[in-house]
């Protein structure tokens, strides 16, 4: 008992912590109850004793273990945080989901908060200056060196946690300044694009406005000549309807005198006949007129289809038939329904009105319906219109054109030299250019008056240089083609200038100019200026290119060149016919020779009347007056007037005869007449009841009315007017402007739109970074907190193992173990040395364990891996072992052996301490100077190129087949297996050439190369065998070869005759290969090239 006293005692009394001080007290006092009370009092003492000692490790353990839960309970804590937060996923911006970013967010700053609560609970859980009195003592029950931990470990913690507190607040700060940055940002963004849309629209609008109004111009000019054209058309058919009508009545008194009705007008029915053959003629003529005219009309309205087709068609039939009438039957009827009374008055009458009309009238009528039919063409009103108009005013376009020429170059290049880009290029010339005390002098405003004048002086130099380089343009007064082709070669000679030539001048001009203007920095560069020149003049020559061109294109397809030839035509064939018509000044028989005209219609038509009509009967009765009445009967008659008397029953006799033969042809006559009239008026009628009817909307019986035409023609202009004119002109009034508004709102909408997408791209973005960085550091912060709390629950465990409280522990086991057993006192004696024993091994455990720790704390060891440099001598030792046995298992220097090689190299540079202070040795600096040599000549190894390829598909395609017939594999080389066998087929043919060629230069009889080393050569000398190798892609030594600095060795040993002998050698394992003995059918030598070869 008094070792248990005094034991007790000393640990009452020395230990420095609490925890069981009082129970221990009370077990001290109890043992000093018993002292001195023998075996007795022993065995009363011991049945509280081991009670007492239990419940002192017991409060010990329970005072370790409430320091130890609240570790365990954060790295609960903190296992169930990183779970947690790697469960949540950072979905990637791009995807646009919205909703998961938004929920990442959320959840992270969720775990952010719990990461927050847990470590303010443990903090101020293991805080003594904070915490509860309960958990401060078991804190400083422990020993001092886990006391310093777990503070360590507290204030660690605290300071990842305030780091963490930083960080994220940091991110979150960026997230809300992005926020309000993007906000900022994109409503200005709205507000440059909304100007923007503004003036860009704006800007269309007007371009379109002005397209639109150049469109309505144009289509008021053509509604203009439409409606000239369709009056012209009413005029024409109100014209030819009073044609056909007096026509008619002509025919009517024609009819009226061939039937007998008007006798006293008998003389007239050669001259109506006359007049209807006119009218006819007439009539053809003005279809022709019209025809020309609603062409041009229907070309501009609706091309060539419709009532232009139709009138065509109607003026064919009406040629046709107008041409192709045949008079044959003109006499027939010829003696019924004539008066033939009072027939020598009439043979008067009628030969002075025939005479009187072919003489006189009719070719008056002619010329003036030639005058009619060709004037319009060339002349309105007496002034020049239509094609003559159109060559005179192409010659007066001509003859003005280089003056106009001149000064759309000067606008273009006043155009081009104020837009943006130029302007920022002369604005860039100026300001890098301009001498510093200037710009110093002339203010603010220097900057935009030295442009103004730059740009001043560009515009006037390139404007005078183009001028001059335009040409003169020579102009025919009646030559259309010669006309625009010199317009055409004026644009030709601009666009084909050789601008290379001309800039260097021209910005030599403008640099000289500027320089005496504006003062320039001696160090001036004219580059910009030369961009700016540049640019104009390419633009300027390719516009005009563009120009020449379309003129030339419009010349040669439109063949205006045919303009001045038609004019010339109708001109000759108005004058010719009028020539060739001259008044008749013979007899009636000299007819046919006074109407001499070359249009077919009217030849053909008068010819066909004369010769059947004429010819037959009017020149027959004039023939026989003239000759039978006027000069055989009327001349004596004149001449002897005394013998009148006499030769009266004579010449009645002969009257009487000769009226005989002119009553017939007389009849004839009047038949043919009067079959030509009733022929004329059926064609009339039918002209007039078809060709002529009058036609209502809808109508379906006047399809080939003209009128149809013309009222078509009018309510298509009307329609011209009503529609697109006015929609053009409704468009120019509010159109255009409501859709510069609508299309304006709809594309800032939709720009408005896309920014916000964009900004919310962008915020996602900024979202998905902030869970992320948050994410990592929530991350970061459970490593280091677990790594801190990790080893402090063993640590507090051990802490009962360790100092008086493993003491006790041991003395409780060592009491109850062998001091349990008090009935006998040699029992007692020696338990109590075996009880001893226990206590002595900890003691000397104790002891131990304080010598090494205070060693440590007197020799500390180096930190890291710099203890003895260990670790690097292994690193250098395992990358050397790595490279050798590489070597070694493949026989050969493959594509990883330059790897292997850089990693050993890498080690052996580290093979030296980290810094001056550190231990080393000499060994070590030996070791590194021996091998970065060796790894140098390693690095000189030939190694294949194509040593480090591998395939990227696959060379076979095999499928397996099972029939009843057959259970075979089908292997076929795919595409890409046939690409690579082609390519290595390719090689291994390059390869048996070389090698070939270099068996027959190294050949031990006569081989140039036998006994050549392998080197580059010295000087001039050249080395066959080292060429030849070079060119196969060998590094070769260089010089004399006593250097070993290339891949193929240089040595006694290696001349030419041993390549030869190494390439004859036979390879042992070839001869077990099938396909050589089936390819070579004699003993074979199966050397490297016969391998290859077969």
């Amino acid at each position: 008992m008094g070792f248990l006293s005094g034991v007790l005692g000393a640990v009452k009394n020395t230990q420095t912590y609490n925890v069981g001080k009082n129970t221990l007290n009370s077990v001290s006092n109890e043992i000093k109850q018993y002292l001195c009370s023998g075996h007795e009092g022993f065995k009363t003492l011991f049945t509280k004793l081991p009670d007492r000692i239990a419940e002192y490790n017991r409060e010990v353990q329970r005072s370790n273990n409430r320091v130890r839960s609240i570790v365990t309970t954060m790295q609960s804590n903190m296992k169930n945080l990183e779970t947690e937060v790697s469960a949540i996923t950072i979905v990637n911006a791009v995807a646009g989901k919205s909703i998961q970013i938004g929920q990442a967010e959320w959840l992270v700053k969720q775990k952010l908060a719990d990461c927050w609560k847990y470590v303010e609970t443990f903090t101020s859980s293991l805080d003594i200056n904070t915490n509860s009195i309960d958990d401060r003592n078991a804190i400083n029950d422990l020993n001092s060196s886990l006391r310093e931990k777990i503070e360590n470990v507290r204030v660690t913690i605290e300071h990842e946690n305030k780091r963490l507190t930083e960080l994220s607040k940091k991110e979150r700060e960026e997230l809300t300044a992005t926020k309000d940055f993007l906000n900022e940002e994109v409503e200005k963004l709205k507000k440059r694009l909304h100007t923007t849309i503004d003036k860009h629209m704006n800007e269309l609008v007007e371009h379109l406005k002005k397209l639109v109004r150049d469109i309505l111009v144009l289509l008021e000019s053509l509604g203009k000549k439409f409606r000239d054209y369709v009056e012209a058309l009413r005029q024409w058919i109100e014209k030819t309807e009073r044609v056909m009508n007096d026509a008619e009545k002509q025919i009517d008194i024609v009819l009226g005198h061939a039937n007998g009705t008007e006798s006293i007008y008998a003389q007239l029915v050669k001259s109506t006949a006359e007049q209807i053959e006119k009218e006819a003629g007439l009539l053809h003529l003005e279809f022709e007129n019209l025809k020309d005219k609603y062409i041009d009309v229907y070309e501009k309205v609706h091309g060539a289809e419709g009532a232009a087709k139709k009138l065509a068609t109607f003026h064919e039939t009406v040629k046709q038939s107008v041409q192709n009438k045949k008079w044959s039957d003109f006499q027939k009827g010829a003696n019924s329904g004539w008066d033939l009374q009072e027939i020598d008055k009439y043979k008067q009458n009628l030969e002075e009105a025939i005479e009187g009309c072919v003489k006189i009238e009719l070719p008056n009528k002619i010329r003036d319906a030639l005058f009619n039919l060709t004037n319009p063409i060339t002349t309105q009103s007496g002034k020049p219109c239509s094609l003559a108009d159109i060559v005179k005013q192409i010659g007066t376009y001509a003859s003005g054109f280089e003056n106009r020429f001149r000064i759309a170059i000067e606008n273009m290049v006043g155009e081009i030299v104020e837009s943006e880009g130029i302007k920022k290029w002369v604005a860039l010339y100026v300001k890098s250019n301009v001498a510093r005390g200037q710009l110093r002098a002339n203010g603010p405003h220097s900057d935009a008056q030295n442009l103004n004048t730059a740009i001043a002086i560009v515009k006037d130099k390139i404007t005078s240089e183009m001028k001059s380089v335009v040409q003169r343009v020579v102009v025919s007064e009646q030559d259309v083609k010669s006309n625009m082709e010199a317009v055409q070669q004026c644009l030709v000679t601009l666009a084909t200038t050789d601008v290379a030539a001309m800039g260097p001048r021209i910005i030599q001009q403008i640099d000289q100019e500027v320089k005496q203007k504006i003062r320039i920095d001696p160090s001036h560069t004219k580059t910009y200026l030369t961009w700016a020149v540049s640019t104009v003049l390419d633009l300027l020559t390719k516009a005009t290119n563009k120009a020449a061109t379309e003129l030339g294109q419009f010349t040669r397809t439109s063949q205006i060149e045919k303009l001045s030839d038609s004019i010339s035509g109708i001109h000759g064939l108005a004058q010719n016919l009028s020539m060739q018509i001259a008044p008749g000044n013979g007899t009636l028989g000299s007819l046919g020779h006074h109407i001499k005209v070359n249009d077919n219609s009217i030849k053909n038509f008068l010819r066909d009347l004369i010769k059947e009509a004429v010819r037959k009967g009017v020149d027959k009765l004039q023939h026989e007056i003239q000759t039978n009445v006027i000069t055989g009967i009327l001349s004596k008659i004149d001449n002897n007037l005394e013998s009148l008397e006499k030769q009266a029953q004579a010449a009645r006799a002969g009257i009487e005869s000769q009226a005989n033969i002119v009553i017939r042809n007389l009849n004839e006559l009047c038949g043919a007449i009067k079959q030509a009239a009733e022929y004329s008026k059926q064609n009339l009628k039918k002209l007039k009841d078809e060709r002529f009817k009058q036609y209502t909307n809808g109508a379906g019986n006047a399809n080939d009315s003209i009128k149809k035409i013309f009222t078509e023609l009018g309510d298509l202009h009307s329609e011209l007017v009503a529609k697109p004119i006015h929609k053009v002109k409704e468009f120019l009034q509010k159109g255009a402007k409501q859709a510069e508004d609508y299309y304006a709102r709809y594309l800032k909408r939709e720009s408005d739109k896309e920014v916000e997408k964009f900004k919310n791209l962008i915020y996602l973005h900024a979202q998905m970074q902030y869970g992320a960085a948050v994410k990592s550091f929530l991350q970061a912060f459970h490593k280091k907190a677990t790594e801190q709390l990790q080893p402090l629950p063993d640590e507090i465990d051990r802490d009962r193992y360790r100092g008086y409280k493993g003491f006790m522990r041991y003395f409780q086991e060592g009491i109850v173990n062998n001091l349990k057993s008090y009935e006998k006192v040699e029992v007692l004696s020696s338990n109590f040395l075996s009880c001893f024993s226990t206590v002595t091994t900890y003691v000397n455990d104790e002891i131990q364990r304080e010598h090494k720790e205070n060693n440590k704390k007197k020799n500390p060891a180096p930190s890291g891996s710099e203890t003895v440099n260990t670790d690097k001598l292994k690193m250098l030792f395992d990358s050397l072992s790595d490279l050798l046995n590489h070597i070694t298992e493949r026989k050969r220097y493959d594509y990883k052996v330059p790897q292997k090689l850089d990693a050993l190299e890498s080690a052996t540079l580290k093979l030296k301490p980290d810094g001056y202070d550190n231990p080393n040795t000499a060994v070590l600096d030996s070791i590194g100077s021996g091998l970065l040599p060796f790894i140098r000549e390693l690095k000189k190894v030939y190694i294949s190129a194509y040593d480090s390829e591998k395939f990227t598909g696959d060379l076979l395609d095999a499928r397996h087949e099972i029939s009843p017939d057959r259970d075979d594999w089908i292997v076929n080389l795919t595409s890409y297996g046939k690409q690579c066998s082609k390519v290595f087929l390719s090689a291994l043919e390059i390869l048996n050439y070389d090698l070939h060629h270099l068996k027959q230069e190294c050949n031990s009889t006569d081989g140039a190369c036998r006994d050549t080393l392998i080197y580059e050569g010295v000087g001039d000398e050249i080395n066959e065998l080292g060429r030849l190798l070079k060119n196969c892609g060998f590094t070769i030594p260089s010089n004399d070869g006593r250097k070993q600095d290339g891949e193929l060795r240089w040595s006694s040993k290696m001349i030419g005759e041993d390549i030869f002998k190494k390439l004859i050698t036979v390879v042992p394992s070839a001869k077990a290969n099938s396909h050589l003995n089936s390819c070579i059918s004699e003993k074979p030598n199966n050397n490297v090239l016969v391998v290859i070869q077969c």
